[in-house]
């Protein structure tokens, strides 16, 4: 049985007027500021760049920094990895740092006693503040995780391990330079929130690429494509090979399915696509697009150049690629699903309305971001034709291919200032970072109101559909402390790149926290979060009623189970449909899927709904005990039963008879009741069987002729020849175990003699007048001779009762003669 039942509930109202997002900024760490456990402070010298710090959605931040040490004069030689958690004071996770005693003060796991960390790459982050990151330290680098919380480092993997699958050569390092152990960049790894890590390692003296995968309580590294053309992947389109490149940008879901790209022989070709597989190497990688496979929305084939790959936790996979078999430098944005299905988002061969440009405007080059939950995602684009000089823009569409919409443009207005204001350019052609609400960060330059550089960095609330203003050169020395107005490397930095976010580099989280770096003039820095607060309440959230047990009959409608609640931006519908698994009898389990629509995005959360049946049949027509005669035990009743689960529960009858004769013992009648679901009740009738009727008793003496001529009927009449008639019949012989119960005394009695006589016993009486009695047997024939002859025969059934009758001769009279006549 499947149901499927709908419901809809309005769970936030959309306002009719636009209210502008609330923005504020606190400082997590400055240049200058001291160093959390050690005095010295925070410094930037010596560095070609900063990477951003990431924020998870618990609010707490990591970020990689230099600081001072005793001997460096404030060059910055001391390196570290910092978290601060919302709450508590900035805290150290890793540093290069000694004692006194020239003891590391974090030492490298898995290396010799006394070894320390040199340097860091940037650290990844997830929800459940793992924190995974890249090191050097003398002689070699590695991977490592730390909690936020703290504690021990785990080592994953350095390079004093020898590959998977790589023959027993170790791995050479974990970037992207061949032999290089430069550590400016990213941790060159993705992790998700089960703590699962995929991450980039070269091996043996050539540099051969390779992608593995293990978790942060460092399990065993396992290989999931490397150089070797060892590993083929599933569902390649034309000639099958074998990987002879894997590329270091990752993403992983929280299913955890990593996405990569790479590029398959057979040699000498090298073929690109992006591809996906299982982070615990469970199924070799399969193909999610290929080179000179077809292109979604034209006849233009896949080239070999794959980039900007990112998944969502859906599996839908988007790419950018650089087209063959059309226009140079012609490219696209597509995304792939689970079944392999391929859409276009948008690409540069023209026909694409695009927002607020003339007619024939076509995009000219494509930068993707990474994709949120609901398959939303920015774009970064150039655009030709427009008539307007470097024309560019941040634009939004989705795995479906929804035309685009404008998020920013060359001409937009910054928010907070006003014309001649305008934006320029977009932070070297990055997209933005976005929430799975959809609210969107980004950074770019321009002009102010009087014709200066502008720096800023904005915020996109999607609820609202406005843009806000996080921080600009203009507002900086007042909301940062810091200025743009000197010389040096200037921008504002958020994690915002392809692979960024699925990768755990995030810097926006679902509470609409902003983490970013302010690079400002003459070298100095700061590490900052922006809390927004948008009218919507941010992502688009749900959150399900308990599971619940109920007994059968139950009413599974919302108003007995609860209701689901959601928030999110606009007006928000909720609603159910149930999935009924059956049960015994009436009995289910429901699974109550709850979907909360802000009509752009889903979420669903499910509520289990069981119905169970512990409540046993109802009886009806059991008879009550009863006390019997032994011949009147009445037969079985009909008894039957109900449940308010089963409709035809079943009925069975067992009866306990003691054996033999059942008088004096309880017959026992149990009937129970069954239902579907194995419930049962039981009732039962004692029936004690009694006898208390006394038997029958019959006695006869029946005359067949006189004493001398046996079988005649000629015969004195004081004289004659009996048959002793004697019988019993009692009511419990013709019950089962019964017959035979009942004993039989007869005797012949005259005077004070009496004389046992069976049935049948002939017997010659001769009645006298005088008091006297003589008896004797003689030749099998009793003589009985007296006055007063009688027989009594006595009946006593098994349970004691007693019965008599009497009989005696019929036909004679006393004899007359004298005593001494001889008769004979």
């Amino acid at each position: 049985m499947r149901r499927i039942h709908l419901g809809l509930g309005l769970a936030c109202a959309l306002t009719a007027s636009v209210t502008a997002a609330t923005v504020t900024v606190e400082t997590v760490a400055r240049r200058g500021d001291p160093v959390p456990g050690r005095s010295a402070a925070f410094v930037f010298w010596g560095e070609s760049f900063l990477r951003p710090p990431a924020v998870n959605d618990a609010g707490e931040i990591v970020f990689r920094a230099r600081s001072a040490s005793a001997t460096d004069f404030n060059f910055g030689e001391a390196k570290g990895i910092y978290v601060k958690r919302p709450g508590l004071p900035l805290a150290v996770l890793v540093d290069t740092t000694t004692d006194s005693a020239g003891n590391p003060t974090f030492p490298v796991p898995g290396q010799p006693a006394g070894t320390r960390f040199l340097d860091f790459g940037a650290p990844l982050l997830n929800n459940a503040g793992d924190v995974v990151f890249r090191a050097s330290f003398s002689g070699g680098e590695g991977l490592y995780a730390v909690k936020t919380t703290g504690g021990p480092i785990v080592k994953l993997a350095d390079t004093g391990d020898a590959a998977p699958g790589g023959g027993g050569a170790l791995f050479e390092n974990f970037n992207n330079a061949l032999l290089s152990s430069s550590l400016n960049g990213l941790t060159l790894a993705a992790l998700n929130d089960a703590g699962q890590v995929a991450f980039f390692a070269r091996f043996n003296a050539l540099g051969t690429s390779g992608l593995y995968g293990t978790t942060v309580a460092g399990g065993p590294v396992v290989r999931l494509a490397d150089g070797l053309e060892t590993v083929t992947p599933t569902n390649v389109p034309g000639t099958p090979g074998a990987f002879r490149d894997v590329r270091p940008e990752i993403s992983l879901n929280a299913a955890g399915i990593v996405a990569f790209r790479g590029s398959l022989g057979p040699a000498p070709s090298f073929r690109g696509g992006v591809f996906t597989v299982p982070v615990d190497g469970s199924s070799p990688p399969d193909t999610r697009a290929f080179r000179l496979q077809t292109a979604p929305g034209g006849t233009a084939q896949f080239g070999d150049n794959f980039t900007d790959q990112d998944i969502n936790d859906a599996g839908v996979v988007v790419f950018r690629n650089e087209l063959t078999n059309v226009v140079s430098f012609s490219s696209g944005l597509y995304a792939v699903d689970p079944s392999g299905t391929l859409t276009r988002i948008v690409d540069t061969l023209g026909g694409i309305a695009i927002p607020n440009r003339p007619i024939g405007s076509t995009f000219d080059s494509l930068f993707l971001g990474p994709i949120n939950a609901a398959g939303q995602m920015a774009f970064f684009a150039r655009i030709a034709n427009s008539g307007i000089v470097n024309d560019q823009g941040l634009y939004v569409s989705d795995a479906t291919g929804t035309p685009p919409s404008e998020l920013a443009a060359r001409d937009t207005v910054p928010p907070g200032l006003a014309p001649p204001a305008r934006l320029i350019a977009f932070d070297d052609g990055l997209s933005a970072a976005v929430s799975d609400a959809g609210h969107m960060v980004f950074a770019a330059t321009g002009v102010d109101e009087v014709g200066g550089p502008l720096r800023g960095l904005y915020f996109f609330d999607a609820c609202e559909g406005t843009l806000n203003r996080i921080a600009d050169s203009v507002t900086s020395s007042t909301v940062l402390g810091g200025s743009f107005t000197g010389p040096g490397t200037q921008k504002f930095s958020v994690y915002q790149d392809g692979p960024a976010r699925a990768g755990g580099y995030r810097g926006l989280n679902a509470a609409n926290d902003v983490a970013f770096l302010a690079q400002f003039s003459n070298l100095d820095f700061g590490i900052y979060v922006a809390r927004v607060s948008v009218a919507g309440g941010g992502a688009l959230a749900i959150t399900c009623p308990p599971d619940v047990t109920l007994e059968c009959p139950a009413d599974t409608s919302p108003a007995n189970t609860g209701e689901a609640t959601a928030s999110g931006c606009g007006t928000v519908t909720v609603s159910f449909a149930d999935l009924s698994t059956p049960g015994c009898g009436d009995t289910e389990t429901i699974t109550r899927i709850w979907t909360a629509s802000d009509g752009s995005a889903n979420v669903t959360c499910n509520q289990i709904i069981t119905v169970v049946d512990t409540m046993p049949p109802v009886l009806s027509g059991v008879p009550a005990d009863a006390i019997v005669e032994c011949d009147a035990v009445p037969p079985p009743a009909t008894v039957t039963a109900s449940d308010d689960c089963d409709a035809a529960p079943t009925v069975a009858l067992t009866e306990t008879t003691p054996p033999g004769c059942p008088v004096g013992s309880v017959i026992t009648r149990t009937w129970t009741a069954t239902d579907a679901c194995g419930n049962t009740t039981s009732a039962s009738q004692s029936i004690t069987v009694q006898d208390t009727t006394p038997p029958v008793a019959t006695a006869g003496l029946t005359l067949i002729g006189d004493g001398d001529k046996e079988g005649s009927l000629d015969f004195d009449d004081d004289e004659g020849m009996f048959v002793v008639e004697a019988s019993c019949a009692d009511n419990c012989d013709g019950v089962t175990g019964c017959a035979g119960g009942t004993t039989l005394s007869a005797v012949i009695q005259c005077g004070t003699q009496s004389f046992p006589v069976p049935a049948g016993q002939l017997i010659e009486i001769e009645l006298e007048k005088e008091n006297k009695c003589e008896i004797e047997m003689e030749n099998g024939k009793l003589e009985v001779e007296g006055t007063n002859v009688q027989l009594i025969v006595t009946c006593t059934d098994a349970a004691g009762n007693q019965a008599t009758a009497v009989a005696t001769p019929v036909g004679l009279s006393p004899d007359n003669d004298d005593e001494t006549e001889n008769d004979d």
